[in-house]
């Protein structure tokens, strides 16, 4: 829930809730647009979380506290 954003970039669903899970893939099943919104926010995602993304950001933090 940190990263994924319900309906926004992804959808959630309750743990151990196998109703609510094929309810949301049935969804994605057959609403074409949902599934093309949550597929580029998804790539927006995994950008911002990419390890190189991430580890950057160490270096950056890391040369500010050393500087």
């Amino acid at each position: 829930s940190e990263i994924v954003s319900d309906r926004e970039n992804g959808i959630l669903v309750p743990p151990e809730n196998p109703e609510a899970l094929a309810a949301a893939i049935y969804e994605l099943a057959v609403d074409q647009t949902l599934r093309s919104q949550l597929g580029s926010a998804g790539i927006t995602v995994r950008e911002r979380f990419a390890v190189e993304t991430i580890a950057a950001r160490y270096l950056e933090v890391l040369r500010g506290t050393v500087a």
